[in-house]
Formats: C-alpha cells, sequence, structure tokens
C-alpha cells in the first residue's frame, strides 16, 4: 500500500509497529512451546541493514514433532523503514528445492 502511495510511509510505519507489538505480545502470553531448527547454511548476506539466510536440509523440532524441509529462507530487517518495513522484523519462509 505504501508503495501505490495509497497511504502515508508514517502511517504504515504505524501500523507495522502496532501489529509488531500487538503479535509480539499474543505470542508472549498464549505460545507455551519453543521450536528449535538445525540446517546446513547455504547463503548469507547483509545489505542495506537487511539480514538474509537460506538454510539447507533444515530440520525443525519441537518436544514431540520433527519437520524436515528442504530448504528456508530466514530475511531480519534492522531499524530502517526503507520499502515500510517493521523494525525488527523477522520472515520465514519454507520452501522445497524446486
Amino acid at each position: 500500500m505504501c508503495v501505490f502511495q495509497q497511504i502515508t510511509p508514517q502511517l504504515a510505519l504505524q501500523v507495522l509497529l502496532q501489529f509488531d507489538k500487538a503479535i509480539n505480545s499474543a505470542f508472549a502470553q498464549r505460545v507455551r512451546n519453543r521450536v528449535n531448527f538445525r540446517g546446513s547454511l547455504n547463503t548469507y548476506r547483509f545489505c542495506d541493514n537487511v539480514w538474509t539466510f537460506v538454510l539447507n536440509d533444515v530440520e525443525f523440532r519441537e518436544v514431540t514433532e520433527l519437520v524436515k524441509v528442504d530448504k528456508v529462507k530466514i530475511v531480519r530487517s534492522g531499524l530502517s523503514n526503507t520499502f515500510c518495513l517493521p523494525p525488527r522484523s523477522t520472515a520465514i519462509s519454507l520452501g522445497s528445492k524446486d
């Protein structure tokens, strides 16, 4: 929406900051499980205050479950408002080798 000038960058940042607070509060109050993951680091990059990690053959472990994924991409933004990203946001995408 910010890119197409439907809302101002300041409003987009306020919305994302509020979402960040709300989701962190919900996770802290409602989620009791932890997940550990392990994989082979394929690539990593730090550009424009954004970290990107790509891992292959990743295993996610919870107390009773194990999930295996071919490829995981983790994107961690810093304190930049480039492209209207919220501060300290992290996105994880899962995919296959295709």
